[in-house]
């Protein structure tokens, strides 16, 4: 701590704002976040950061949510949806939402968010998310119908967790549309922007009228720009900020050391796995062909170790390559378990009693973890070493077939669907190490029905096969840390969740 306070106190002497504002604002009912970067806007299509999304979550509703606990998606702005047919949508509106502004939602508002969507000349930064879509029309002042090219099985989730509705009177006539952003950033959602200066600091209100889904506790939300971790830990020693998020390691663990401050964890659907090459494509893979030394290694990793060891409080070794929150997460076969007795047995029957050499690609921050990793692959007698490289450099090798073994955290993005996670991996030629016939067929019966048992049927097939033949093998969930002031309470009621939302804090009685 002596070295965190040293550099705490330069910092403070380069901060902008005043120390009268280094208050605690639990009397002002104002929560003070930090953001490493200023916001350029709130709209969560033209800045969709981690953080950005933290303010617009609040801001912006779509026509469905999902709630983790159902493992389904709920209502929102959208009173009921129903399939026509396997390519068509049909949601009926609710008529009692309004914007921040007091315009009413009505059909013609998600009609125009949706044709801007689908219009090529329009540049977002994910622009593929809505290619599946054929058209979208208006049926009722308060009905639409989404219509796919073809049979699409995540069509619900993109709808519902990546179109957010905004209000087309002041949009259409932007010929800038992401002046809304900056200028109008109007929405439905659960609070409202009150002003949003020039150096990137955005402020929201909790919006009263709010009458869609659940409220917020806290009245209003300060996002300051502080690019600087040393500057975000210099503002928090002196409570001149109230949260910060994702602190690196070290640095969490200063912070937890302090009595001033709490700190928790929230799945953010990624997880860190270990991929081997079982078909040689590298070259270098001939013994990785051998399911037996693909379980070997797999035996010779304590998982549990690692996460006690190297990850922060909320990290879970789980049993496979997906989190049962997502929808088809299932499984009746669990990666291998530590072992490295059984780990050296298998190796001598593969005829490796000897160990070979392992180059293991990873990255940060991955990197403590392979190191150890490599170490315990050691002990079994696996000459394991590590080639640490930037992410660019990784992919340019893998798609060329040269990786033959990487450890790499895989943020599974903002779609609780376990089809998100295995075209990562598996039916595309540039990424796929195991050319497994059986999993690209079963993968293909998840993406032709919309029927969620059927889809967790062919799932669970695909993730029992991925653990038996250790394809992949998963390591640790890579929770985001935050840290924040005591009088601070954010919910921890064992209820499934995804990411943190400002419905999660509330002040200390």
């Amino acid at each position: 701590m002596k070295r965190t306070l040293a550099v705490a106190a330069i910092a403070i002497a380069a901060i902008s704002w005043q120390a009268s504002d280094a208050v605690a604002q639990k009397a002002k009912d104002t929560l003070r976040v930090a953001a490493t970067e200023p916001f350029k806007y709130v709209d969560p299509y033209y800045f969709p950061t981690p953080e950005g999304n933290f303010v617009t979550d609040a801001v912006f509703d779509g026509l469905l949510t999902y709630d983790a606990n159902k493992k389904d998606y709920v209502s929102v702005i959208a009173k009921s949806w129903k399939r026509v047919d396997d390519v068509t949508i049909e949601f009926e509106l609710r008529d009692d939402v309004k914007f921040h502004n007091g315009n009413a939602v009505t059909a013609d508002d998600v009609v125009y968010v949706a044709t801007w969507l689908l219009d090529p000349a329009t540049k977002l930064p994910f622009p593929s998310r809505f290619r599946f879509l054929k058209s979208v029309e208006k049926t009722g002042p308060h009905s639409v119908r989404f219509t796919s090219k073809s049979v699409y099985a995540l069509d619900v989730a993109f709808i519902s967790l990546n179109m957010w509705i905004l209000d087309s009177s002041i949009h259409k006539p932007l010929e800038d549309k992401s002046i809304y952003g900056r200028r109008t950033p109007v929405g439905t959602g659960a609070m409202k922007v009150t002003s949003f200066d020039a150096d990137g600091t955005v402020v929201v209100d909790r919006h009263d009228a709010y009458n869609i889904g659940e409220k917020v506790n806290i009245k209003t939300l300060r996002m300051l720009p502080i690019p600087e971790a040393q500057t975000q830990i210099a503002q928090m020693l002196v409570d001149g900020i109230d949260v910060m998020r994702a602190p690196q390691p070290d640095q969490l663990k200063e912070l937890q050391a302090n009595s001033k401050f709490k700190t928790t964890a929230t799945n953010d659907l990624t997880m860190a796995s270990f991929t081997l090459d079982s078909i040689n494509r590298s070259g270098e893979g001939e013994m990785l062909k051998d399911k037996r030394v693909r379980r070997a290694i797999a035996m010779a990793i304590d998982r549990k170790g690692l996460v006690k060891e190297f990850m922060v409080k909320g990290a879970t070794s789980d049993d496979a390559v997906c989190f049962r929150v997502m929808i088809g997460c299932d499984y009746t076969i669990s990666a291998p378990a530590y072992d490295p007795a059984a780990a050296k047995k298998l190796l001598a029957e593969a005829g490796w009693k000897d160990g070979f050499p392992l180059k293991i690609f990873t990255r940060p921050p991955m990197t403590d973890v392979t190191i150890a990793i490599a170490g315990m692959l050691r002990q079994v007698g696996i000459k394991a070493e590590v080639a640490d490289m930037p992410l660019s450099v990784y992919r340019k090798l893998r798609d060329e077939g040269k990786v033959t073994a990487r450890i790499g955290e895989s943020p599974y993005g903002d779609i609780p669907d376990s089809g998100t996670i295995l075209d990562r991996w598996f039916g595309v030629d540039l990424r796929d190490y195991w050319r497994d016939q059986d999993i690209n067929t079963w993968m293909a019966e998840t993406e032709k029905t919309h029927d969620t048992a059927k889809r967790t049927d062919a799932f669970r097939k695909i993730f029992n096969k991925i653990n038996e033949e250790s394809y992949i093998i998963p390591i640790t969930s890579v929770p985001i840390s935050w840290v924040f002031q005591k009088d601070v309470v954010v919910r921890e009621d064992g209820r499934p969740t995804i990411g943190m939302t400002m419905r999660d804090f509330s002040w200390a009685k």
